[in-house]
């Protein structure tokens, strides 16, 4: 099997769109949609995995499976255990729309994942291209090791000491380290806290399994999250097997990245997929999530040129000694200014993109655009000219962070080309 290419990205609310996105009518969909195609695509990505997806999104799934071209096949599967009963079908897992409980979706070209059909396999998917009678091909992570916290010394979780095929945990409450309960045997699971996902990719041995997380959003939920994920089983802490773990850990604080750099590079032997050149961006993370929401929502000034991205979210790694060709935060940003990108000429010349942006800057309204872009005329000029004939690609960093803000998410996202096999 040759290399392939795996991204795994937080998708703003997938199946739930802003008005931003959607518009009044939701025709405006289709331009995210096409414009998530042909990031993939322009990566020769076979899988995507996507975070943030919400109930109700399968129609989203069918038509981005149209933008992507023949071949693909999709599944989803909400994101927490419910707080009773062993974990049987997907029905048993909890799934209320929030964020707490937002689910996971896989789309995949060919016959390239393992599907969860064994005699000792759960099935908590919906089912390949939502037939709930066809094999699951993505599930919720429920072996590893169950995690104790040492509350007199910070941001410490470990091993229980029964060893890693024990049941884990993740925590759910605000309170700090006494938020780590007991156990349920069998199931990786607190009260209905989103749990880590999983995929297998056909290999060599079986399968390579690709873990996508998307941890809780607020500190210290955030880190004791990701350092519980590294205890899973299926991240092969107690092996060396090969295995990608990554998504939106939701850090923020440089001691935070600290942690999980020392867990997943030390404790798991892992490579830290996203490392950057350009410091001193987190502690070696390249910086993935878009910044200027808030400021944008506040009606106050417009970032400067070089003040675009917030924090370094989104993050993964691989275990040491696998075949990996490529690994990094695609920085669609920065590729949407550049005039010899192909992905570029596809994105301005795409009919449901610019069918999108054109018909969002006629809203005037702030239901389509922010009112401080609406109102900012070089920004729209910026902005708009790309779709219009005006320019060949974005001409500053803010109108190319603006278009990707709004119309595709606020996440980069992450991908890693590897050999399943090597």
């Amino acid at each position: 099997m040759a290399n392939l290419g795996v991204v795994i990205w937080n998708i703003e609310k997938f199946g739930a769109f802003s008005a931003w996105k959607a518009g009044a009518d939701g025709s405006r969909i289709d331009g995210t949609l096409a414009a998530i195609a042909l990031i993939v695509n322009e990566n020769e990505a076979s899988i995507l995995i996507i975070q943030e997806y919400r109930r109700n999104g399968e129609d989203n799934l069918k038509a981005l499976c149209k933008h992507l071209g023949g071949g693909w096949s999709y599944d989803y599967l909400p994101g927490a255990f419910n707080t009773t009963g062993k974990i049987q079908s997907f029905n048993d897992l909890q799934y209320s729309g929030e964020s707490r409980t937002e689910g996971y979706a896989v789309l995949w070209n060919g016959d390239i994942l393992q599907p969860f059909s064994g005699p000792s396999d759960t099935k908590m998917s919906r089912g390949r291209n939502g037939d709930p009678n066809a094999p699951g091909y993505i599930n919720l992570v429920a072996a590893g090791a169950g995690p104790s916290i040492n509350s007199a010394k910070e941001y410490v979780i470990l091993p229980d000491g029964k060893g890693f095929s024990a049941t884990a945990e993740f925590p759910i409450s605000a309170k700090g380290p006494t938020a780590v309960q007991g156990h349920t045997p069998g199931m990786l699971r607190v009260d209905v806290a989103r749990r880590a996902s999983i995929i297998r990719v056909k290999g060599a041995a079986g399968y390579v399994p690709v873990i996508a997380y998307h941890a809780p959003a607020a500190a210290p939920r955030s880190l004791y999250g990701a350092l519980c994920c590294a205890l899973i089983r299926e991240v092969g802490a107690d092996t060396n097997k090969k295995v990608i773990v990554g998504g939106d850990f939701n850090l923020t604080k440089l001691p935070d990245f600290v942690s999980v750099r020392q867990r997943y590079q030390g404790d798991l032997v892992c490579i830290n997929g996203t490392k950057t050149d350009k410091p001193p961006l987190d502690d070696e993370f390249a910086a993935s999530q878009i910044q200027y929401e808030g400021t944008f929502q506040q009606k106050g000034q417009l970032l400067g040129p070089g003040d675009i991205y917030e924090h370094a979210r989104d993050i993964f790694f691989y275990r040491n000694g696998m075949a990996v060709a490529q690994s990094n935060v695609i920085d669609v940003v920065r590729i949407l200014r550049s005039l010899d990108s192909s992905l570029t000429e596809k994105m301005l010349t795409n009919k449901s993109v610019i069918n999108s942006v054109t018909s969002a800057a006629k809203a005037t309204d702030g239901t389509a655009l922010p009112q401080i872009v609406l109102q900012d005329p070089t920004l729209m000029k910026n902005l708009l000219s790309p779709f219009t004939g005006g320019l060949l690609s974005f001409s500053t960093p803010l109108s190319s962070a603006v278009f990707y803000r709004c119309f595709i998410s606020d996440h980069l996202p992450l991908y890693c080309k590897f050999d399943p096999v090597k």
